[in-house]
């Protein structure tokens, strides 16, 4: 049976994770070269920010629902119920109770409600079949459906609302979407998937578990395609490593630390003085990789340290923000620099981060990591400690960490010896992170895009049908 004659397909650009892993030149080569039209919905506020690929059309997509009533209520109580989901993973507990220390006791007792329902798969796939009635005031401005054969989205509709409610309105028009992971810890992290799945797109083996044993997915709806985000590591032209360090005023035969810093402004002042204070490694110089959060770089304790970090020797700033890097502090990043991330990493010699994702990316380069965790020392002048993200209980983390492919830091003092040792034996844990990438990732060939592209002609000669 041959494929039909119309082939338009819809990316859309609703969120940062679509313009990170979907809205790349690659996907959009791969579609054009099979005979794709390709259409870009894009939120209104994005449209001056993104990068326009040629020969796409690019639609400005203005998604609204109604506001108030018994509808919007119940909406927004099911998606918090589904956000809570799996409720027994200690992440999400740890979360759940320390959330409850700032509620009423009759707020509490209704969100310990939707905690029993978000417990069972069952209970939510039902609550689902009512979920799915409270979309149908959904209004689209923007996209014609009849001029669509395939809708793509990233995510599952966990949190992703304006994703959600474009499903749902793709549903109503029968219009077949291929729904498409981003992040490797989003189907554990994310809570239930928010609306039904025509195909999911996944990377490897252990997201294909998640998606059926977390989000309830039959086998035949899940298709292994790869990481987009890594594709083309593969036809990457990297420059040579004295070239990628002189431009950057670093030594290429200096011992290099790549460190991946968190929303905390803490982890930054104190990798500069964790090195400074010890001897016991020799010289080194340090590419600190500032995370793209736009309430982390217009804090003044980060303006303070990138003036400081900057007038140092043997210290690079890496800024994933590309409009900070532009000098444009107020726009929202919502394209994340990799170029230079991925030279550090192939040219750095170890990479400390704060169990960020950006580990599984280390052991794509096959480096040793270390895992910083411990904080700033509490405040006498402070009642409350600060409550932390238990980045480190995640479940993600949790299968990061049963490869054996880094070692955890609680203090500085483990900081110190887990440097010296990653240092002096780089290979030791090199099968852990082999195996890690191997389950995590799947096939790194180069060749997601295209078979990306395969899964939208699939779908639309398939009319949905998996």
């Amino acid at each position: 049976m041959g494929l039909p004659h119309r082939k338009h397909v819809a990316l859309a650009l609703l969120g940062k994770g679509a313009s990170n892993h979907l809205h790349r030149s690659e996907v959009i080569s791969a579609l054009q070269r099979r005979g794709f039209s390709v259409k870009v919905l894009v939120r209104d506020d994005y449209s001056r920010l993104i990068e326009k690929y040629p020969g796409c059309e690019y639609i400005e997509t203005e998604i609204s629902t109604s506001k108030g009533g018994l509808r919007s209520l119940l909406r927004g109580i099911l998606q918090y119920a589904r956000s809570l989901y799996p409720t027994n993973d200690p992440a999400k507990k740890y979360v759940f109770d320390a959330e409850q220390s700032y509620r009423n006791i009759s707020s509490r007792m209704f969100h310990s409600f939707l905690r029993i329902l978000a417990t069972s798969r069952g209970l939510l796939i039902c609550a689902l079949a009512i979920e799915r009635h409270l979309y149908t005031d959904v209004q689209v401005v923007g996209p014609n459906p009849e001029k669509i054969d395939v809708l793509c989205l990233v995510g599952f509709g966990g949190n992703e609302l304006l994703d959600c409610y474009l499903q749902y309105w793709a549903s109503r028009h029968n219009l077949p979407t291929l729904n498409l992971v981003g992040n490797y810890d989003n189907l554990s992290t994310k809570g239930f998937r928010g609306h039904g799945i025509d195909r999911l797109l996944v990377w490897g083996d252990n997201m294909q578990q998640d998606a059926v044993t977390l989000q309830a997915l039959l086998p035949n709806r899940i298709t292994k395609l790869g990481p987009l985000k890594y594709d083309r590591l593969a036809s990457l032209d990297f420059v040579s490593r004295a070239d990628f360090f002189t431009k950057r005023g670093l030594n290429e035969r200096k011992t290099t630390i790549l460190f991946a810093g968190g929303r905390d402004e803490f982890h930054y002042f104190e990798i500069l003085d964790a090195l400074s204070s010890f001897d016991g490694i020799g010289d080194v110089q340090i590419i600190i990789r500032i995370m793209p959060n736009k309430s982390l770089l217009a804090s003044p304790e980060m303006k303070f340290f990138i003036a400081h970090a900057t007038a140092l020797e043997n210290v690079f700033l890496s800024f994933g923000d590309t409009n900070y890097r532009q000098g444009r502090f107020d726009l929202e990043p919502i394209i994340i620099e990799e170029d230079e991330l991925w030279h550090a990493l192939r040219y750095c010699d170890l990479v400390i981060n704060l169990f960020s994702t950006l580990a599984l990316e280390a052991c794509i380069f096959d480096k040793p990591i270390v895992n910083m965790w411990y904080f700033r020392p509490a405040s006498r002048m402070v009642l409350n400690s600060a409550t932390y993200v238990p980045y480190n209980q995640e479940a993600h983390i949790r299968r990061l960490r049963s490869y054996n492919c880094s070692v955890d830091a609680h203090s500085r003092t483990a900081l110190h010896n887990a440097i010296v040792t990653e240092l002096r034996y780089p290979s030791a844990r090199h099968e852990g992170r082999k195996n890690l990438v191997m389950d995590e990732c799947g096939t790194l060939d180069g060749k997601a895009a295209d078979r990306f592209a395969v899964e939208c002609e699939n779908i639309i000669t398939n009319n949905g049908v998996p």
